[in-house]
């Protein structure tokens, strides 16, 4: 009966781990064109991000501002978690 036991669970942890690895697949074959790159293949940063305000400074935040600008247009709702200086934010709230 132990052994039974036994079997199953690691026949349970296979199914787990095949799981776990297929949706991780999925993952990976997000087409990295999505993005888009500069020729060095690093996150284009956007002109519209440098600019400074109350707290920040024209190169604060370039990456997350980048992303804020390529990805806010898909969508049609934004929930924005978390809080820094404001800049992503007025770029979020620019787009929409």
């Amino acid at each position: 009966m132990p052994l039974i036991i036994i079997i199953l669970l690691c026949i349970l942890v296979f199914i787990l781990l095949f799981l776990i690895l297929k949706k991780s697949e999925n993952f990976s074959q997000i087409e990295k064109h999505n993005f888009k790159y500069d020729d060095k293949n690093k996150l284009k940063i956007y002109d519209e991000c440098k600019f400074s305000g109350e707290g920040f400074g024209s190169n604060h935040e370039l990456g997350e501002c980048s992303i804020a600008l390529q990805i806010v247009p898909l969508v049609k709702n934004v929930l924005e978690i978390g809080g820094g200086a404001g800049k992503v934010s007025h770029m979020i709230n620019k787009i929409l």
